[in-house]
Protein backbone atom coordinates (compact mmCIF):
# COMPACT_ATOMS: atom_id res chain seq x y z
CA UNK A 1 0.00 0.00 0.00
CA UNK A 2 2.89 2.38 0.30
CA UNK A 3 4.52 2.24 -2.79
CA UNK A 4 0.94 2.99 -3.96
CA UNK A 5 0.45 5.69 -2.19
CA UNK A 6 3.88 7.37 -2.87
CA UNK A 7 3.10 6.90 -6.61
CA UNK A 8 -0.49 8.29 -6.24
CA UNK A 9 1.05 11.13 -4.37
CA UNK A 10 3.65 11.63 -7.03
CA UNK A 11 0.47 12.09 -10.06
CA UNK A 12 -1.21 14.39 -7.66
CA UNK A 13 1.58 16.93 -7.22
CA UNK A 14 2.45 16.77 -10.86
CA UNK A 15 -0.73 16.95 -12.27
CA UNK A 16 -1.36 19.78 -9.66
CA UNK A 17 2.00 21.84 -11.39
CA UNK A 18 0.85 21.28 -14.48
CA UNK A 19 -2.74 22.72 -13.64
CA UNK A 20 -0.86 25.78 -12.30
CA UNK A 21 2.06 25.98 -15.08
CA UNK A 22 0.24 25.24 -18.27
CA UNK A 23 -1.90 28.41 -18.38
CA UNK A 24 1.31 30.51 -17.76
CA UNK A 25 2.84 29.05 -20.18
CA UNK A 26 0.07 29.38 -23.02
CA UNK A 27 -0.05 33.53 -21.76
CA UNK A 28 3.59 33.69 -22.57
CA UNK A 29 3.44 31.87 -25.93
CA UNK A 30 0.97 33.39 -26.95
CA UNK A 31 2.43 36.77 -26.35
CA UNK A 32 -0.58 37.93 -23.72
CA UNK A 33 2.53 38.56 -21.11
CA UNK A 34 4.63 41.42 -21.82
CA UNK A 35 6.65 43.53 -20.28
CA UNK A 36 6.69 47.52 -22.05
CA UNK A 37 6.09 45.90 -25.19
CA UNK A 38 8.54 42.91 -25.05
CA UNK A 39 7.46 39.19 -25.15
CA UNK A 40 8.83 37.99 -21.86
CA UNK A 41 9.34 34.58 -23.38
CA UNK A 42 13.16 34.26 -24.13
CA UNK A 43 14.50 33.69 -27.79
CA UNK A 44 14.42 30.64 -29.22
CA UNK A 45 18.38 29.80 -29.64
CA UNK A 46 17.92 29.06 -25.53
CA UNK A 47 15.51 26.68 -26.22
CA UNK A 48 18.05 23.67 -25.69
CA UNK A 49 18.37 25.40 -22.40
CA UNK A 50 14.68 24.81 -21.56
CA UNK A 51 14.98 21.07 -22.71
CA UNK A 52 18.00 20.42 -20.08
CA UNK A 53 15.90 21.99 -17.58
CA UNK A 54 12.99 20.05 -17.75
CA UNK A 55 15.25 16.63 -18.18
CA UNK A 56 16.59 17.94 -14.97
CA UNK A 57 13.30 18.08 -13.61
CA UNK A 58 12.18 14.82 -13.98
CA UNK A 59 15.96 12.87 -13.69
CA UNK A 60 15.35 14.46 -10.07
CA UNK A 61 12.02 13.88 -9.16
CA UNK A 62 12.32 10.23 -9.94
CA UNK A 63 16.06 10.14 -8.07
CA UNK A 64 13.98 11.36 -4.73
CA UNK A 65 12.17 8.39 -5.22
CA UNK A 66 14.86 5.73 -5.46
CA UNK A 67 18.15 7.47 -3.83
CA UNK A 68 17.05 7.88 -0.05
CA UNK A 69 15.72 3.92 -0.11
CA UNK A 70 19.64 3.63 -1.21
CA UNK A 71 21.75 6.31 0.87
CA UNK A 72 19.50 7.46 3.44
CA UNK A 73 17.70 11.38 3.40
CA UNK A 74 20.16 13.23 4.46
CA UNK A 75 22.58 11.98 2.17
CA UNK A 76 20.15 12.70 -0.73
CA UNK A 77 19.16 15.81 0.60
CA UNK A 78 22.85 17.31 0.18
CA UNK A 79 23.69 15.45 -2.53
CA UNK A 80 20.58 17.44 -4.38
CA UNK A 81 21.35 20.76 -2.98
CA UNK A 82 25.15 19.93 -4.14
CA UNK A 83 23.67 19.34 -8.11
CA UNK A 84 21.09 22.49 -7.78
CA UNK A 85 24.78 24.69 -6.36
CA UNK A 86 26.72 22.90 -9.60
CA UNK A 87 23.98 23.26 -12.15
CA UNK A 88 23.65 27.09 -11.19
CA UNK A 89 27.59 27.61 -11.18
CA UNK A 90 27.76 26.27 -14.84
CA UNK A 91 24.82 27.69 -16.28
Amino acid sequence: AGKAAACTDALVCQLTNAVVQLPILAALLRGYATDGGRKLLPCFGTLPLWFFVALQGAFYLRSLQVLPKRLGYATTFGVSLWGQLATAAVL
